[in-house]
Parts: C-alpha cells; sequence; structure tokens
C-alpha cells in the first residue's frame, strides 16, 4: 500500500495532502513545523482500517502560505471547506499539537461531522 500524493483546490489556494486505505474516512492533522507526510507510517497503519488523509495545512509541506495570515477562525473554516470538496460528510479526526487546535475550532464550527476525535501531544 501507499501514501498517495493529492491535491485539490480550496478557492484559488492548492492544498496538497496524502491518502491511503479505504473505509470510513479519518483525517490527520500535523503540528507547528510538520507537514501531513511526517505521518506516512501512522497513516499506512491506520490504512488497513480506514480511509486516511493527512492534509498539509496552508502554510506547511508542500501547501502554499495563504494570501494573508490567518489564525485558528481561518484555519477552521479551510477545514470546513476541505471536508466539503473531498465530500466528507461525516469523518473521524486526529490533530496533533497545532492540528488539535484547528481540530478543536473545526468540531466547534461543525461537530455533526465528527464521528471521533482524538487530540495528540
Amino acid at each position: 500500500m501507499k501514501f498517495q500524493k493529492r491535491q485539490v483546490k480550496i478557492g484559488s489556494l492548492p492544498v496538497t495532502y496524502w491518502e491511503a486505505g479505504q473505509g470510513k474516512p479519518l483525517i490527520i492533522l500535523h503540528g507547528w513545523g510538520l507537514s501531513g507526510q511526517k505521518y506516512r507510517k501512522t497513516g499506512l497503519l491506520l490504512a488497513k482500517n480506514f480511509r486516511v488523509m493527512a492534509i498539509d495545512l496552508p502554510g506547511f509541506g508542500e501547501t502554499p502560505l495563504p494570501p494573508l495570515t490567518w489564525g485558528l477562525p481561518e484555519y477552521g473554516q479551510f477545514m470546513l471547506s476541505l471536508t466539503r470538496v473531498l465530500k466528507l460528510k461525516q469523518f473521524s479526526l486526529i490533530g496533533h499539537s497545532f492540528g488539535g487546535r484547528v481540530s478543536l475550532e473545526l468540531a466547534a464550527r461543525n461537530p455533526a461531522q465528527l464521528k471521533k476525535l482524538v487530540l495528540t501531544g
């Protein structure tokens, strides 16, 4: 099984994410200064039971900086838009460090989407 690089556009922003597996969707959000690719080993293990998507948040990994400075509300809105583009009605979410803060922002915006939430680091 491979951890495959994928890209979508959110508005004019090209977003890179890494995907493996099939089944119920599971999103991994990385910590500050990292990228989705950092979770390759974990993603491949989880991909035995889930469709894993490890996102490069804007300004990290292969996703460029947003045009303006963002805070948590903007990252939360970005994730809400991303889940719509990926057509994810319900999913589980693992957030590490800064990714955990973004996960909480997304959970506050649309709690019905989250099946499970795991915060680490």
